[in-house]
């Protein structure tokens, strides 16, 4: 191999140390000699490297490796061999011919059965994670195809040759090494290679049985600074850092596919790809999809996915309540979308902000609405029943909180009233949502709210004569009062309409003995008046016409 011209240089600073007890005995050992015969088959599904031509020499030296070094030169070895040959192969053919399409579907056959026995962490994720859990899945996926990872190279390859479905499975049979519990495979049972015993088969291939056994052992000996794949001294690499590399660069290529132009091939390529990744059945696997395809704002394509698994995602407290909404109205589930908002609207036991809870409000009623239509549509009766006295429901909670926002902005722009409420009658009306009894009682009314207390009598269709005629006394005198008048006839009236208002304002009629006005505004200057036809033209749009007249007494107005 070393003096091969077809052949990469070999890594030779892998061996530089090692001592015959470590080859014998030590699991680094073993995997340190591994690496370098695998760094020897595998540039072939290089994308970094130029694409080399097999020949019969480098078919010989496969087998030969096979046949005589079974020990470390694993059948995954031997099949990704002729997995990378045939994809490069392959990538020379026309892009639509059948020559093309047996070869990939060849590569793509043999680099899965190879991946079934990659078991070695520190070989998959490309010798030691530098950084660990703060490393993004871009620089694990750029770092494993840099140091000669074969899954780096084989999922690079089989994108060339747009092979999504085969990219996805090989990734996915790899990790499954490092969690998967069960025996040999099929292939470490059936595969005769050189003249293996049976007693030193899977001697050092074997599966990881759990995270601990797939961790690089700390080498007392020197790594060659010239070698890429040297292995890095005091790095661990366990079984969850391979799982995270396999699923880097499925996730990383997913990505970049999905990122490309919507009409693109590449774009429809990445649709396919996701097909299958939503389909798969490991859970860990989903969730990192999930949260990677939110961390990438994909966020439309993440709510298109219709799983079980997404909706668990979704559900969980540190997630924005509103992707789980939105969730449910992709997939069409508009009823389960109101209930949810509902709910958050509602909850008493978490502090959510007035306007939010507004918001949920109308989302809710919304997607009611939007679930009557289709049960409407679909004839379901007993559906359209529930889902009508869902809509009041929501219709008449969402009135209420619009006068509950309406009193708390008066209450937030006004010192006074402000400091008139005790702490937790304002803390309940900035978080919660009050009932409408609660509103007039110990808001509008106390602190004079006359506007509010017309608005809520009117939404309750509650007609109480002499109420309102006060309300609406009491909305003249504050809009009038206090002043001084000259007029007899005019003071008169002001008395009337004090008589029966909630207010005590001042009201002084100037006589040849009483010249003194006390700095009070006369009443013969009109300046209430614009005031006044401002304030009643506004309540009078509000109040009449809507099926509730009697809170706008006409008669008595004029």
């Amino acid at each position: 191999a070393h003096y091969a011209n077809d052949l990469p240089e070999v890594e030779w600073g892998l061996l530089h140390g090692l001592t015959v007890a470590q080859l014998v005995e030590k699991k680094e050992g073993h995997e340190r000699i591994e690496t370098l015969l695998n760094s020897i088959v595998s540039s072939h599904g290089s994308s970094s490297s130029s694409q080399l031509t097999p020949t019969a020499d480098t078919d010989k030296l496969t087998q030969l490796l096979a046949s005589e070094c079974y020990l470390y030169f694993s059948p995954g070895s031997r099949f990704a061999w002729i997995g990378f040959r045939a994809a490069t192969e392959a990538l020379t053919c026309p892009s639509q011919s059948a020559r093309r399409a047996a070869l990939s579907s060849q590569a793509s056959g043999n680099l899965k059965r190879a991946a079934t026995f990659w078991h070695s962490a520190p070989l998959v994720t490309g010798r030691a994670l530098r950084g660990g859990e703060d490393m993004s899945l871009e620089h694990i996926a750029l770092w494993a195809l840099e140091h000669e990872s074969p899954l780096a190279k084989a999922a690079d390859v089989l994108r060339q040759l747009g092979d999504v479905v085969g990219l996805v499975n090989v990734c996915l049979t790899t990790a499954s090494n490092f969690v998967s519990k069960h025996a040999s495979t099929k292939f470490e049972q059936d595969d005769k290679v050189g003249n293996a015993f049976d007693w030193e088969r899977g001697l050092y291939h074997k599966r990881t049985l759990d995270s601990k056994e797939g961790t690089n052992s700390t080498s007392n000996s020197p790594s060659s600074p010239s070698s890429s794949t040297a292995i890095v001294v005091g790095a661990n690499v366990s079984s969850d850092d391979a799982i995270r590399t396999c699923h880097a660069i499925l996730l990383v290529h997913l990505c970049e596919l999905l990122g490309m132009p919507a009409n693109s091939s590449e774009h429809e390529l990445g649709e396919r790809m996701l097909a299958v990744c939503a389909a798969s059945t490991d859970d860990g696997f989903l969730t990192s999809m999930f949260q990677h395809l939110l961390n990438k704002n994909f966020v439309e394509v993440l709510l298109r996915i219709n799983s079980v698994e997404l909706e668990k995602f979704l559900k969980q407290p540190s997630l924005d309540p509103n992707l789980l909404w939105q969730y449910y109205v992709v997939q069409g589930r508009q009823e389960l979308a109101g209930q949810l908002m509902w709910h958050r609207a509602c909850v008493a036991s978490v502090d959510v902000p007035l306007d939010e809870r507004l918001d949920c409000l109308t989302k809710s009623l919304n997607s009611y609405r939007s679930a009557l239509h289709n049960a409407i549509q679909g004839g379901l009766s007993k559906d359209r029943d529930a889902l009508e006295r869902a809509v009041t429901r929501a219709q008449e909670t969402l009135d209420v909180g619009v006068f509950q926002r309406r009193i708390l902005h008066t209450v937030d722009t006004t010192a006074q009233l402000e400091s008139m409420l005790q702490e937790d009658k304002l803390t309940n009306l900035r978080s919660s949502l009050l009932p409408v009894s609660d509103l007039y009682n110990d808001y509008a009314a106390p602190l004079h709210l006359f506007d509010s207390c017309l608005l809520i009598l009117h939404s309750c269709r509650h007609n109480a004569p002499p109420t309102i005629e006060a309300l609406w006394r009491s909305i003249l005198c504050e809009e009038i009062l206090p002043c001084a008048t000259r007029m007899q006839s005019s003071y008169v009236v002001l008395q009337q309409l004090m008589t029966g208002s909630l207010l005590d304002e001042k009201l002084v009629l100037l006589t040849e003995e009483v010249q003194d006005s006390g700095n009070l505004p006369l009443a013969e200057h009109g300046d209430w008046l614009e005031r006044l036809r401002i304030r009643v033209t506004s309540l009078g749009q509000e109040l009449y016409g809507h099926g509730a007249d009697y809170a706008f007494p006409v008669d008595f107005l004029v």
